[in-house]
């Protein structure tokens, strides 16, 4: 076991003033109260019971190498908990390489106007590091935050990096800003993390990130870029009311929670790409004034895009969706959709929700149309017909029987105009429905004798050739009803329908050619 050399505060204070180099030493409390250092610091492999810098300035660099602090320490007092404390100010390089913090490490409020390094240190206990002003560099890579840290309305003036470290507790940003480039990269939290009302004037890189708990941006600024590539998040992942001035990528990113980009302001694109969100994902009352791209991802639950404002393209292209997805009210100038995408998952259909429904088959329709797509366009507008006419709630009988003929003669019959096999299928039925009256009441119908003997009444075939004839409205030569019994008025209705929907199967055949 390495052997420490016990060094008093005094003979501490002698030795940095003096700019001598410690090491292998066991250092009692130390306390440095409105002092100016103007020498070099550099302590190496050392532990240190207390440590508390107050009111002070450190001129020189600082470099605290494999220590460990065995008790809190304070590297500036906060005037708010402490009235009678002054700012500590570190003016050159401050590092803390391979360190220990057994306690509370409290940083509130310092300033450090260097390069501020804590890679590959360990903090055991509480870390406090709000309302810190970092102005140069800073780094906590390989740094393993044991407790909760709070980073809350710090300012970090330049690069930021936390690259490999780990959070085992909850995490705090809030308030925090990072006016250049930050970076989180393989990062790993074990529980909760917050940037709530954080501001990025930089780039933001989140990559090869994990994160256990809750991952939120909630009112979060983006004022440059950012970039959330390879994220996993096994909880809820909250972006709810950002402001992105900049394109933002989320790219191969795989969520085990819900993911709620409600209230979102996208000033420029907008991705989520190649991503996996096993929970529902809401874009309520967001506003994108550029592209969202959802290309190939996969939402294992319901897709909630209503209410959403969208200036340019919302684009779908080999998304899957595997349960429902909400659209009514988003009206995307151009949408990338497929048909096969969203069958039988539009929400407000699922839901009955019919004056909803048809007013998102019109959007449907129009986009449709856009690019040309003429089959699923009048798959839409079928459906926007037939949610038209489930959305009357009526307990008037005759309304109830024009919605009834509105179902079997333009739903059934011939699809709103958008399927002329149904008006065919329907005629064939209707010809078959009066043959087997016909024939059934056979000795109601008067025929020339020299079509054969009708003692028994017409045979089955003539009674055919009956409904046929009638139902093009062509007529019949020898065979005719008897005007004394009620089978005329049927004929009459045969030919009626007959004529009406012939004249339904040449407009929809014609609607359907000139698409």
């Amino acid at each position: 076991m390495e052997e420490y050399t016990k060094i008093s505060q005094k003979q501490f204070l002698e030795d940095i003033k003096a700019g001598k180099k410690l090491e292998n030493c066991a250092i009692d409390e130390v306390h440095i109260n409105s002092e100016t250092i103007n020498r070099e610091i550099q302590i190496e492999n050392c532990t240190i019971a207390k440590m508390t810098l107050q009111n002070c300035i450190f001129k020189k660099p600082i470099t605290f190498n494999n220590v460990t602090f065995q008790g809190e320490v304070s590297l500036n007092l906060d005037k708010e908990e402490h009235k009678e404390a002054g700012q500590t100010v570190y003016e050159n390089d401050v590092n803390f390489l391979k360190c220990t913090f057994q306690d509370v490490l409290h940083a509130k409020s310092a300033i450090f106007e260097k390069v501020t390094t804590f890679d590959e240190s360990i903090f055991e206990k509480r870390v406090t590091f709000a309302k810190a002003r970092l102005l140069d560099k800073s780094s906590f890579a390989k740094t393993h935050f044991k407790e909760t840290c709070r980073f809350e309305a710090t300012n970090f003036h330049h690069v930021t990096t936390f690259e490999q470290s780990v959070f085992s507790d909850k995490a705090n940003f809030k308030k925090v800003y990072f006016l250049q480039t930050f970076l989180f990269r393989k990062v790993k939290f074990e529980s909760n993390v917050t940037f709530e009302n954080a501001t990025f004037t930089g780039f933001a890189r989140f990559e090869d990130m994990e994160c256990a708990g809750k991952f939120s941006l909630k009112k979060v600024t983006m004022d440059s870029k950012g970039y959330f590539h390879r994220v996993k998040l096994g909880d809820e992942g909250i972006f709810r009311g950002i402001v992105c001035k900049e394109s933002q990528y989320f790219s191969w990113m795989e969520c085990a929670g819900d993911m709620d980009f409600s209230g979102v302001e996208a000033l420029s694109s907008f991705y989520i790409q190649e991503s996996k969100c096993q929970g529902e994902i809401k874009f309520t009352r967001s506003v994108f004034h550029h592209d969202l791209h959802l290309i190939g991802s996969y939402f294992g639950k319901r897709v909630n895009l209503g209410q959403t404002v969208f200036h340019m393209r919302l684009n779908c292209t080999e998304c899957v969706f595997n349960e429902d997805v909400v659209l009514y009210a988003s009206n995307p100038n151009i949408l990338l959709l497929k048909r096969s995408q969203i069958e039988g998952k539009i929400a407000s259909h699922r839901e009955k929700e019919f004056h909803k429904a048809k007013e998102v088959y019109v959007m449907l329709r129009r986009c449709f149309d856009y690019w040309g797509e003429h089959e699923n366009s009048e798959w839409a507008y079928y459906n926007f017909r037939k949610a038209e006419r489930k959305a009357h709630k009526s307990i008037n009988p005759l309304t109830k029987f024009k919605l009834f003929c509105n179902w079997l003669f333009f739903d059934l019959g011939c699809g709103y105009g958008t399927k002329p096999i149904n008006v065919t299928i329907l005629a064939g039925f209707l010809i078959f429905v009066f043959t087997s009256i016909f024939w059934s009441f056979g000795q109601f119908f008067v025929v020339d004798p020299s079509l054969g003997d009708t003692t028994n009444g017409i045979s089955f075939m003539q009674a055919l050739y009956i409904s046929a004839m009638n139902f093009v409205t062509l007529g019949t030569e020898g065979i005719s009803p008897s005007f004394d019994h009620w089978i005329k008025y049927l004929v009459a209705i045969e030919g009626f329908l007959g004529l009406f929907l012939m004249t339904v199967f040449v407009g929809t055949y014609t609607r359907k050619m000139a698409k």
